[in-house]
């Protein structure tokens, strides 16, 4: 009925989905971190969990109630911390190169402890001039060096930055959580956060500005189940400055700032082990394939199904290619998608990719319009493609027609019947 139920009394006691008892031994409990443990959505087909509620009854005994409750939220990302106390790091700035010693619980006083940073000329503290130094009072979790600046992230949520000589470039900054990880790549650094959240910092302004601004790095919250979590890997930047995010599950994503979201760039290793055909590719040293994992073992498709796994595939690395403007990549793979759909026998979607490379003036938007917009030739991708696709009988009269009328563009004829 409706109405609001009864408050539930102190000493009653909360099980999930009735498998526990009161005073007791079976329900699920939260960890001892305090975080509660995660729930597999998937298995609730997407509802909110039931959970029953024992209350005592007007008799003496106890009633059941069946509430819905949210579900739990993932855990938190590990918090930095340093490797060990005290640490020594040697960070090159723009201007100079810093020999940091950093210690932890440097001085204890009732009720605060102070923690030292400090920089020297050289590795040894105790025989190198002191260059400037600096009292916090919470640990130092890690420190980078971004441009002119050096970044130290304390456990209590600060971020501070330094000049080389030692000044302040910003007040501390306080983030929404303690920092997870940070990467740095010439006057940028990214901080992640323990709650998911981005920070990209651009250090050579004055005063230092953020380019990506407390964004959620979504693709982390979509695993709610110990057994499907997943943690960053790897942090990197793309050639339009913006982050991008690898993944311990194979995926990769980068930010759009244009989009406002973020955008997969590669699959999980287990989407790519669905295709035997995606084994091959560009040497490791292109920007996509240094971020494509290695697939881990291969699942047995459908032949039919498995071709239009693959070509989705290599379609979406044709968008990739043109995020990281890679050009030798979105070659290599424009030409292995035409020779995928050559063994499709799709007709029509070769027709009109072909007829765009052959056109003096291709459609905006086409696969041969974003060739030219990465400087590729499209005559010598035309070339390299009619013999692909002469490989298949049934497309000789596709074939025959776009090698006449590369025939009469080489010879400077006019087709008069085109």
């Amino acid at each position: 009925p409706l109405g609001r139920p009864p408050l539930m009394p102190a000493a009653a006691a909360v099980t999930s989905g009735g498998s526990g008892s009161q005073g007791g031994g079976g329900g699920k409990q939260s960890s001892d971190s305090g975080i509660a443990t995660p729930v597999d959505k998937g298995s609730m087909g997407g509802a909110d969990k039931p959970t029953t509620v024992l209350t005592p009854s007007g008799g003496g005994g106890v009633a059941s109630q069946r509430l819905m409750t949210s579900p739990v939220r993932p855990p938190g990302l590990p918090p930095l911390c340093l490797t060990s106390n005290p640490c020594y790091l040697q960070l090159r700035t723009t201007e100079t190169v810093l020999h940091l010693h950093i210690k932890n619980d440097f001085a204890a006083y009732t009720g605060v402890s102070l923690h030292r940073v400090s920089a020297h000329t050289g590795a040894d503290a105790s025989a190198t001039a002191l260059i400037w130094e600096a009292l916090f009072t919470s640990p130092i979790a890690g420190c980078i060096s971004g441009g002119n600046l050096v970044l130290l992230a304390c456990r209590d949520a600060t971020l501070h930055m330094y000049r080389a000589d030692g000044s302040r470039a910003l007040a501390p900054l306080t983030l929404p959580s303690p920092v997870h990880k940070m990467k740095d790549e010439g006057a940028l650094v990214a901080c992640v956060t323990t709650s998911a959240r981005m920070f990209v910092f651009k250090t050579d302004a004055n005063p230092p500005t953020a380019v990506v601004k407390n964004v959620e790095i979504t693709p982390l919250n979509r695993h709610t189940s110990p057994r499907t979590s997943v943690s960053i890997s790897r942090l990197s930047f793309a050639p339009d400055k913006m982050p991008i995010v690898q993944l311990s599950d194979g995926s990769t994503q980068v930010y759009s700032k244009d989009l406002d979201c973020w955008v997969q760039l590669v699959p999980s290793r287990q989407a790519l082990s669905l295709s035997s055909s995606l084994n091959k590719g560009p040497p490791s040293s292109l920007p996509l394939a240094a971020l494509s994992p290695a697939p881990t073992g291969m699942t047995k498709l459908e032949s039919s199904v498995s071709e239009a796994w693959t070509s989705s595939v290599i379609e979406a690395k044709l968008a990739a290619c043109i995020l990281l403007k890679s050009p030798q990549e979105y070659k290599y793979w424009l030409l292995r998608l035409i020779k995928q759909l050559t063994t499709q026998g799709q007709e029509i979607r070769l027709r009109n990719i072909l007829q765009e490379l052959s056109k003096d003036r291709c459609k905006p938007g086409s696969l041969a319009a974003s060739a030219q917009a990465l400087g590729l030739d499209r005559g010598e991708i035309m070339k390299m493609a009619l013999p692909i696709l002469g490989a298949n009988l049934n497309l000789q009269r596709l074939y025959s027609e776009l090698r006449n009328v590369e025939e009469l563009k080489s010879n400077g004829s006019v087709d008069l019947f085109a």
